[in-house]
Protein backbone atom coordinates (compact mmCIF):
# COMPACT_ATOMS: atom_id res chain seq x y z
CA UNK A 1 0.00 0.00 0.00
CA UNK A 2 1.35 3.66 -0.85
CA UNK A 3 1.75 6.06 2.13
CA UNK A 4 -1.63 7.13 2.64
CA UNK A 5 -4.05 4.66 1.28
CA UNK A 6 -5.92 3.01 3.63
CA UNK A 7 -4.53 0.01 5.52
CA UNK A 8 -7.43 -2.21 7.04
CA UNK A 9 -7.23 -2.31 10.18
CA UNK A 10 -9.82 -5.40 11.68
CA UNK A 11 -7.80 -5.64 15.31
CA UNK A 12 -8.65 -2.32 17.76
CA UNK A 13 -5.68 -2.80 19.41
CA UNK A 14 -2.52 -1.12 17.75
CA UNK A 15 -0.10 -3.10 19.68
CA UNK A 16 -1.45 -6.57 18.76
CA UNK A 17 -1.23 -5.22 14.74
CA UNK A 18 1.88 -3.99 14.72
CA UNK A 19 4.00 -6.37 17.43
CA UNK A 20 3.92 -9.51 18.09
CA UNK A 21 2.26 -11.15 15.01
CA UNK A 22 3.71 -9.03 12.00
CA UNK A 23 0.85 -9.89 9.87
CA UNK A 24 -1.76 -7.00 9.96
CA UNK A 25 -5.19 -8.26 8.13
CA UNK A 26 -4.42 -7.57 4.56
CA UNK A 27 -6.66 -7.69 1.75
CA UNK A 28 -3.41 -7.68 -0.70
CA UNK A 29 -2.69 -10.56 -2.56
CA UNK A 30 0.86 -10.39 -1.51
CA UNK A 31 -0.26 -10.22 2.48
CA UNK A 32 -2.47 -13.17 2.11
CA UNK A 33 0.36 -15.10 0.41
CA UNK A 34 3.17 -14.38 2.74
CA UNK A 35 1.29 -14.86 5.78
CA UNK A 36 -0.08 -18.28 4.10
CA UNK A 37 3.51 -19.08 3.27
CA UNK A 38 5.56 -18.23 5.98
CA UNK A 39 6.18 -21.63 7.61
CA UNK A 40 7.33 -23.20 4.35
CA UNK A 41 9.42 -20.80 3.26
CA UNK A 42 10.94 -19.94 7.18
CA UNK A 43 10.09 -16.27 7.25
CA UNK A 44 9.70 -15.99 10.84
CA UNK A 45 6.57 -14.96 12.69
CA UNK A 46 7.31 -12.35 14.86
CA UNK A 47 9.03 -8.92 15.01
CA UNK A 48 12.10 -10.30 17.11
CA UNK A 49 13.17 -12.49 14.08
CA UNK A 50 11.79 -10.85 11.34
CA UNK A 51 14.17 -7.61 11.27
CA UNK A 52 17.03 -10.44 11.10
CA UNK A 53 15.28 -12.32 7.99
CA UNK A 54 14.76 -9.13 6.26
CA UNK A 55 18.63 -7.86 6.97
CA UNK A 56 19.25 -11.13 5.74
CA UNK A 57 17.78 -10.14 2.36
CA UNK A 58 14.48 -11.65 2.53
CA UNK A 59 12.16 -9.74 0.70
CA UNK A 60 9.20 -11.27 2.14
CA UNK A 61 10.21 -10.42 5.80
CA UNK A 62 10.99 -6.71 4.28
CA UNK A 63 7.71 -6.46 3.11
CA UNK A 64 5.85 -7.43 5.93
CA UNK A 65 8.09 -5.45 8.29
CA UNK A 66 7.07 -2.16 6.04
CA UNK A 67 3.05 -3.37 5.59
CA UNK A 68 3.35 -3.65 10.21
CA UNK A 69 4.77 -0.22 9.87
CA UNK A 70 1.94 1.50 8.16
CA UNK A 71 -0.66 0.48 10.38
CA UNK A 72 1.55 1.45 13.06
CA UNK A 73 1.79 4.89 11.49
CA UNK A 74 -2.18 4.48 11.42
CA UNK A 75 -1.97 3.68 15.12
CA UNK A 76 0.22 6.97 15.69
CA UNK A 77 -1.30 9.23 13.39
CA UNK A 78 -4.42 8.61 15.48
CA UNK A 79 -2.98 9.00 19.05
CA UNK A 80 -1.07 12.52 17.32
CA UNK A 81 -4.77 13.32 16.12
CA UNK A 82 -6.11 12.82 19.22
CA UNK A 83 -3.96 13.84 22.24
CA UNK A 84 -1.31 16.14 19.89
CA UNK A 85 2.15 14.63 21.80
CA UNK A 86 5.34 16.46 21.86
CA UNK A 87 7.11 13.15 21.16
CA UNK A 88 5.71 9.63 20.14
CA UNK A 89 8.46 6.80 21.17
CA UNK A 90 8.32 3.35 19.91
CA UNK A 91 9.53 0.63 21.94
CA UNK A 92 9.56 -3.44 22.20
CA UNK A 93 9.76 -5.45 19.21
CA UNK A 94 8.79 -3.07 16.60
CA UNK A 95 11.89 -1.19 17.54
CA UNK A 96 14.24 -4.09 16.77
CA UNK A 97 13.24 -3.39 13.07
CA UNK A 98 14.42 -0.07 12.84
CA UNK A 99 14.42 1.79 10.12
CA UNK A 100 12.01 -1.12 8.45
CA UNK A 101 9.19 -0.41 10.15
CA UNK A 102 9.64 3.56 11.54
CA UNK A 103 10.29 4.78 7.90
CA UNK A 104 6.90 3.27 6.78
CA UNK A 105 5.40 4.42 9.87
CA UNK A 106 6.46 8.14 9.73
CA UNK A 107 5.29 7.86 5.84
CA UNK A 108 2.08 6.84 6.51
CA UNK A 109 1.50 9.26 9.58
CA UNK A 110 2.60 11.60 7.14
CA UNK A 111 -0.07 11.19 4.66
CA UNK A 112 -2.80 10.84 7.51
CA UNK A 113 -2.27 13.62 9.82
CA UNK A 114 -5.21 15.82 10.03
CA UNK A 115 -3.51 19.31 10.12
CA UNK A 116 0.45 18.94 8.63
CA UNK A 117 1.10 22.37 9.06
CA UNK A 118 0.50 22.29 12.63
CA UNK A 119 0.84 19.15 13.78
CA UNK A 120 4.39 18.05 14.52
CA UNK A 121 5.33 14.16 13.70
CA UNK A 122 8.69 13.69 16.39
CA UNK A 123 8.13 9.36 15.78
CA UNK A 124 11.56 7.82 17.10
CA UNK A 125 12.86 4.54 18.73
CA UNK A 126 13.48 4.20 22.24
CA UNK A 127 16.53 5.01 23.64
CA UNK A 128 16.81 3.47 26.39
CA UNK A 129 16.59 -0.16 25.41
CA UNK A 130 14.60 -2.32 27.28
CA UNK A 131 14.97 -0.79 30.21
CA UNK A 132 13.33 2.45 29.39
CA UNK A 133 9.99 1.72 31.31
CA UNK A 134 11.92 0.36 34.32
CA UNK A 135 13.78 3.06 34.43
CA UNK A 136 11.01 5.64 33.79
CA UNK A 137 9.25 4.18 36.04
CA UNK A 138 11.87 4.49 39.04
CA UNK A 139 12.79 7.97 38.16
CA UNK A 140 8.64 8.85 38.59
CA UNK A 141 8.91 7.04 41.91
CA UNK A 142 11.89 8.92 43.14
CA UNK A 143 10.19 12.07 41.97
CA UNK A 144 7.45 11.72 43.93
CA UNK A 145 9.38 10.71 47.13
CA UNK A 146 11.02 13.97 47.00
Amino acid sequence: AAPGSRVPMKRPCSSRTASGSIFPPSRSETARSARSAVRPCGVPNSTRAAPAAARGGSALARELLAEAGRALGVAVTSIINAFAPERVILAGGVAAAGALVLGPARAEARARLMNPRVQRLDLRLRALGNDGAALGAALLAAERRG
